[in-house]
């Protein structure tokens, strides 16, 4: 279990550059509300960034694996913990330019979390998971922009 957990949180570090990438071509073509190019000015930003993927990473190991010590209600409890985190990696991109600070983005992930469920099941299926995994960063990203950023008020992700 920390083999594979260990390995999804260093396949998707390797990876976040491309998604990256991908999720600010999506927002620039395909949301309204879309920003224009951000880029960290300094290496304190680049730091605060590290930095904060650091603590996500940690946060990300910590509560599945203590999940394995509740007995019999653990193991629902990290199915969907799994779904949450597995929409947390594709929704983050975007999430992560409007909220760098870790804190802020669990904030609004909470507020959201049937929203997360909901879309990371489908990425726990064996098969189709893998099937549909070339579109969830297209799709983290549309989520983010009409439900959790715009919703249907506008009013954005509020995480006073």
């Amino acid at each position: 279990v920390l083999m594979f957990y260990t390995f999804i949180i260093f396949s998707n570090i390797l990876a976040s550059p491309v998604y990256d990438h991908i999720s600010a071509k999506y927002e620039q073509t395909c949301c309204r509300h879309a920003r224009e190019g951000q880029a960290p000015s300094s290496s304190r930003g680049m730091f605060t960034i590290v930095k904060e993927e650091l603590k996500k990473a940690v946060l990300m190991l910590v509560i599945p694996l203590s999940l394995l010590f509740i007995p019999v209600i653990g193991a629902f409890l990290g199915f969907v913990v799994a779904a949450v985190f597995i929409a947390w990696d594709y929704v983050d991109f975007s999430l992560s330019r409007d909220y760098p600070l870790l804190k802020d983005r669990i904030r609004a992930l909470w507020r959201y979390k049937f929203f997360l469920v909901g879309f990371g099941c489908p990425l726990l299926i064996p098969l189709l998971g893998l099937m549909i995994l070339p579109f969830a960063i297209l799709s983290g990203t549309k989520l983010y922009f009409d439900k959790m950023k715009g919703g249907t008020s506008g009013s954005g992700i509020p995480i006073d």
